[in-house]
């Protein structure tokens, strides 16, 4: 009796191992916030790198049949690639990945992709509110630096109905409007309660709240970055390299009773093009 039963467990949990098969290549896979009008950053997580040979992203967006394809970046274990803002469009998008390996294999992700079971993400409509929120930094360009990490945000062209002290700022989550410093139309936040917040070496979220002077909502808007070790990156296709150094500044200061803010913030980078180098510096003030 106990044998028949045994015999049965078995016959019973072997079909849902099958139906549980994932990915030989791909662990995860990290977006940034789908939105209209903004770019788009896929990531993914790999295991067995040096099977791999290329990874590319198939996608398209609602309304149309043909896939676009874009070859990803392999940097060890994540490859990544940006869809440009143009390419984003409402309601959503569809995508799935193609993994050629060294041995002239090829695998999709989700594993039955050609049945047509695609990987969707819903895309946000672009608010005419988004344009009164100027992300400076970070850039979602450019991965952003966890030894300088910088928030910078820029509300000149938000509404008069926007009390700007009231504003609140979230890192995936976390509530680090306690750290803002408000200089005028300029938000700086730097230090501990920022560095702690980030997620190195993956996807992170940032969300900005406006509110009004009686404490009501006014906008929310949200967006995507990367953190790595290093400010910079790779322009896919290409051996060019970059990196980036983001400082800001906002002091006031009083001479003879007359108040004056003065905001400060400096660029310098390097560029690195196979045997090429360039640097540059770039400085502006409201001095």
């Amino acid at each position: 009796m106990l044998k028949h039963l045994f015999r049965t467990i078995i016959l019973f949990f072997i079909p849902a191992a099958l139906f549980a098969q994932v990915s030989n290549y791909i662990t995860g896979v990290e977006l940034t916030d789908a939105r209209e009008g903004l770019d788009l950053t896929v990531k993914v997580n790999l295991t067995n790198i040096n099977e791999i040979s290329d990874i590319t992203l198939a996608y398209r967006v609602f309304g149309t049949s043909e896939f676009i394809r874009e070859d990803m970046d392999l940097a060890g274990g994540l490859a990544r690639v940006t869809i440009p803002a143009e390419k984003i469009k409402v309601p959503s998008l569809e995508y799935y990945f193609i993994i050629d390996t060294r041995n002239n294999g090829e695998e999709y992700y989700p594993i039955d992709a050609m049945n047509q079971n695609f990987l969707r993400v819903q895309v946000q409509p672009k608010s005419e509110k988004d344009d009164e929120i100027i992300v400076l930094n970070p850039d979602p360009g450019s991965p952003m630096s966890i030894d300088e990490a910088l928030v910078t945000i820029s509300l000149l062209k938000a509404s008069d109905e926007v009390d700007k002290s009231k504003t609140k700022i979230f890192i995936n989550g976390n509530d680090i409007s306690s750290s803002m410093m408000l200089a005028e139309d300029l938000i700086i936040i730097a230090g501990d309660n920022l560095s702690s917040s980030l997620k190195k070496g993956g996807l992170n979220s940032m969300r900005v709240e406006l509110y009004k002077a009686d404490g009501s909502g006014y906008h929310a808007y949200s967006a995507g970055f990367e953190v790595t070790d290093q400010a910079g990156g790779r322009v896919a296709g290409t051996s060019l390299e970059y990196f980036l150094n983001v400082r800001a500044e906002s002091r006031n200061e009083n001479v003879r009773d007359y108040s004056s803010w003065y905001n400060n913030i400096s660029i310098d980078g390097k560029a690195t093009y196979g045997a090429f180098d360039m640097d540059a510096l770039v400085y502006a003030t409201s001095e």
